[in-house]
This record gives C-alpha cells, structure tokens and sequence, in this order.
C-alpha cells in the first residue's frame, strides 16, 4: 500500500512541476492539459501492473474505479470549478 501511496504521490509532483514549466510558455489551459497527460504516461506503469494483477484475479476490479474516481474528483472538478468561478471564457477553435 504504500508503493501507491509514494506512486501517487510521485504522480502529482510530476503533474505540478510540469503544470508549473508549461504554464510559463503555453497559452490558456493548453498547459493544463499537457502536465495531465504528463502525469497520466508516468503513472500507465503502475497501471499496467494493476491491470495485470487483476486479470489474474489476484485484486478486484475496486481501485481502477476509486482511481478514476480521484482522478475526476481531484483534478476535473476542481479545474471546471476553478474556471466557472473565474468567469474565464474557454474557446475552442474548430468546433462549431
């Protein structure tokens, strides 16, 4: 448990720093999603593993959904959130 703990808290450093670098040189919530997919591909080890471990049924299928659940609730929600309160208009070029 705590080789997740120290994962996951590996992850977030990784997403902060890189959200911190891109930040400073990309415009509007380009940056943002940039540290996301950062942190996402160091994380896809762990993940790999996970998923191996519960093919085999040696875990449940229980911690992808808490992990999905954190996933939104810690970053996406906040995000939206942060945005809305803000009153930051998002323009998405090309869709119509």
């Amino acid at each position: 448990m705590a080789a997740f703990g120290l994962a996951a808290g590996a992850c977030w450093a990784a997403y902060i720093l890189a959200s911190r670098i891109a930040g400073k040189r990309l415009p509007g919530i380009q940056a943002t999603a940039l540290a996301m997919g950062l942190s996402t591909a160091v994380y896809l080890p762990l993940l790999v593993v996970l998923a191996s471990r519960a093919a085999a049924g040696e875990i449940g299928w229980q911690p992808f959904a808490f992990a999905a659940a954190a996933g939104v609730l810690s970053s996406a929600i906040p995000y939206a959130l942060d945005i809305i309160a803000h009153g930051i208009d998002i323009v998405m070029e090309g869709v119509e």
